[in-house]
Parts: C-alpha cells; structure tokens; sequence
C-alpha cells in the first residue's frame, strides 16, 4: 500500500517554506541586500527538494522506485532515472537528492549566467516555482533545457564551442523526460517569430477560434513533431484521455489566487516591453514570450475534452521560464502598488496551497 503524507511531514515542509520566505521578506517591498544568497539558496531548494513530501508524486516515485530495484525491466521512468537506482545505494531518499540536487544546481547556473539577483530570485521562486520544484521529474529535464539555451546568448570559450555545448545540453534534455519534444518544438517557434505588440494583439484576437479547434491543432503537431515513437504515443494518449474534470469551488479559488498575480505580473511586463519599448536583453525577451506561449496553452486546454492535466502542465511548464524573466524585470522596476499587490497575492495563494493540502490529511 502506497505512504500517504503525514501532519509531520506537511509540517517539514510548510516551515522551510515559511523560513525561506521570512529570509526574503524585505524583497516584497524594496530593493535590499537582504535575504539569501546562492548557497543558502541551494542548501534550502535541495532539502524541500529531496523530502518534497508534499509533492503529488512523492510517494507515487516512492513506490516506482521500489519495484524497480527488485525489477530488471525498466518502467515508466527514462533511462537515465532507472540507471541511478541500479547504479547508486538503494536509498529513495539519495536518488531525490541526486536528480533534485542536479537540477538546483543547474538552475543555479542559470541564474549566475544570467546575472539574477539571488536574493529576489529566492522570493520569487519561493512564491511561483518552489512548492512546484519537487513534483516532476522532468524538473530536470527543464532545467538542463534552458541552461543549453543560455549557451546560444552567452558565449563560454569560443563560439563554436558554446553552440555545441548548448547543443549537446537540449539533446540531453530531449532524453530526460518524453514530454520535453514539445517544449523544445515550441521554444523553436517561439524563436522563429517576431514577436511585437501585434502579435500579442492578434494572439488574443485568435484566441476563441483557436480554443474551438484545439483537439485538431493539438494532434496536427503532435504528428508533425520530431517526436520518437514513445513520445508520441504518450502525447496522443493524453489528448484522448477521458479524465478531465471541471474545477470546484476550491479549485476556482486556488487558480484565481495562484494565476492572476501572475498574469497580472506578465502584462506589466508585456506592455512595458512591447508597448513601451523597455529595453530588455534578448533572452530575457525570449523567456517572456515563450512563458506567453505555454501560458496561452494552459488557457487553450483548460475545460476541454481532453486529459484535465495537460492544462495544468502547460501552466507549470510556464513557471521556469516565468522565475527566471520576473527575478530579472521585476528587480529593476520600482516596487509599485501594482507589483507589491500581486506579490502579496502569491503569498497568499501559497499559504492556501499549503493550508488546502494540510486539511486534506
């Protein structure tokens, strides 16, 4: 029988988040020296990380993990996960801290390349991405993807060299997890575009009559996509999933809190960009529309007749590239009542996240 989360556990968890954001508190309201640096940074988002109790699949990996050591056929996980629990001590609790440790790692490089504030990259990852972080293990996979990326804007040694690096970084995101086709497909289009205020306009404009024929869109690129064969199959079976769902009352309330901040937050930022002309280094512009472009789809698959995940992984997805574009816009705006607001907000809808799981126990 599978473990379930314990009052313990939640409680673990709830206070690392809690001293995480206490440390970066000053950040909600001005630009400080205070909070925590990349070290501290790493030593929390590993620890929540490695004991994500509180993580939908905590205890789901738990079990897998456990049948695969007895097992000598691979299931379900990517190879390289199945290589780790056959090549490490069997311990659960190592193989978390392995892949999460990695991807915090990678996520810190990230940061450093880009030059991010560590400090208001701790807030805004403890209210967008944190509780999130040890849920998928396509965690890593993300991770490895946009640090490859950094490579095509930041050269390390010599061009060439930086190309093949970036290369050899999204090749090895493509492996880390089978859902990692359609992110990097989409980064490609993504970058192919122009992208202007006009677009922005049009993409809403199209917006309804997208949302209608969404089910043939979907496939269309599915087929078309350089997905493997598993890959593929996996894709299709989520569109043709009949568990979807429509929210409750709590649901409706966990998205107003958790969403409209953050869309809120992305407008400012489009419409200072875009319809201002805010000067904003070109990968940062990359991350904004590309966060657009996996938001924009959460929206298309919300409440439609297909797997009731796809919405919500889309909206997830989004979360990576929306801490990095935030830390870095946001900490050189002023703190108006508009950016305090919604920061707040998401203080708020975290506390609701944790309170919600803790009254499910």
């Amino acid at each position: 029988m599978m473990d379930k989360l314990t009052v313990s556990e939640w409680f673990f968890n709830a206070l690392i988040w809690v001293i995480f954001l206490f440390l970066n508190r000053y950040q909600l309201y001005l630009k400080s020296n205070k909070g925590t640096g990349f070290v501290a940074f790493l030593i929390i988002v590993i620890l929540f990380s490695a004991y994500g109790f509180i993580s939908g699949d905590y205890f789901h990996y738990k079990e897998l993990y456990y049948n695969l050591l007895i097992s000598s056929e691979n299931i379900h996980l990517e190879q390289f996960y199945f290589w780790l629990i056959k090549s490490f001590p069997k311990s659960y609790t190592l193989w978390r801290f392995i892949i999460w440790g990695i991807a915090a790692i990678v996520f810190v490089l990230i940061s450093r390349r880009l030059k991010i504030n560590s400090r208001f990259l701790s807030l805004i990852f403890a209210l967008l991405l944190m509780i999130y972080f040890p849920n998928p293990r396509n965690t890593l996979a993300y991770v490895v993807f946009y640090w490859g990326i950094t490579f095509f804007f930041f050269k390390w040694r010599n061009a060439f060299v930086s190309f093949l690096l970036g290369l050899i970084f999204v090749l090895c995101s493509y492996y880390l997890h089978k859902s990692m086709f359609v992110y990097i497909g989409l980064f490609v289009i993504v970058l192919l575009i122009r992208w202007n205020k006009w677009i922005y306009i049009g993409s809403l404009i199209l917006f309804p009559f997208l949302y209608k024929s969404l089910s043939s869109l979907a496939e269309y690129f599915l087929i078309y996509s350089f997905a493997n064969e598993e890959s593929l199959e996996s894709g299709i079976r989520y569109l043709e999933s009949d568990f979807y769902q429509i929210a409750n009352l709590n649901g409706l309330i966990q998205l107003a809190l958790n969403r409209i901040p953050v869309i809120v937050l992305m407008i400012y930022s489009i419409y200072y960009i875009y319809f201002r002309n805010h000067n904003v280094e070109s990968i940062f512009r990359l991350f904004l529309n590309y966060t657009y472009v996996l938001m924009y789809i959460s929206f298309l698959f919300y409440g439609q007749q297909v797997s009731a995940f796809l919405s919500p992984r889309f909206w997830d997805a989004s979360m990576y590239t929306a801490t990095l574009f935030l830390s870095y816009y946001l900490y050189m705006q002023n703190r108006t009542f508009l950016i305090k607001g919604a920061l707040c907000i998401l203080v708020l809808a975290n506390v609701y996240n944790l309170a919600y799981i803790l009254y499910k126990l």
